[in-house]
């Protein structure tokens, strides 16, 4: 449903793969770097995160200057970046 007509910004689709990337990010630097160039980067910057779980809030608590890129829509369980389209 969310992925009609729509294409992966980022390499990080498939929750189960990339929670292990996650789970090491409060640990190294170096991983924190990859992971804000992959999911915050102007070139990367998904409209959406899907947060059906509420991983994301982790995420931006780790990295500050993302937080401020997108809003969190209850409603849906997804973060959306300030200048994205709305869902209906």
């Amino acid at each position: 449903m969310y992925y009609l007509g729509a294409k992966a910004a980022t390499p990080y689709l498939h929750w189960g793969l990339a929670k292990r990337h996650f789970e090491k990010m409060y640990l190294y630097y170096d991983i924190q770097v990859q992971v804000y160039q992959n999911l915050f980067s102007p070139q990367n910057a998904p409209d959406f995160i899907i947060d059906p779980l509420g991983e994301a809030g982790k995420i931006f608590e780790t990295l500050p200057l993302a937080r401020g890129q997108y809003v969190y829509l209850e409603k849906f369980k997804i973060y959306q970046r300030k200048e994205a389209p709305r869902p209906k």
